[in-house]
């Protein structure tokens, strides 16, 4: 992970069912997703867990209120 947790202080674990939907959902009401090649303004991000959790997703937050309006939303 190139982040750090003092950039994106709050962060969750979501399963992979509807991340092509959550990642949308973000782009519109957050603006295009964090970016160590092309956006390091974003203010949000998401990773695949890999062989960690193969059927999960990290996702990571600068500001507390987007991070509670996407849980409230999705879980």
């Amino acid at each position: 992970m190139t982040t750090s947790s003092r950039e994106f202080p709050y962060y969750f674990l979501m399963s992979k069912n509807n991340h092509w939907e959550q990642d949308q959902w973000c782009v519109e009401r957050f603006g295009e997703r964090w970016s160590v090649f092309d956006n390091r303004q974003g203010i949000w991000c998401t990773f695949w867990r890999g062989r960690e959790g193969p059927g999960m997703y990290e996702w990571f937050f600068q500001n507390e209120q987007d991070a509670i309006m996407f849980l409230l939303r999705w879980t």
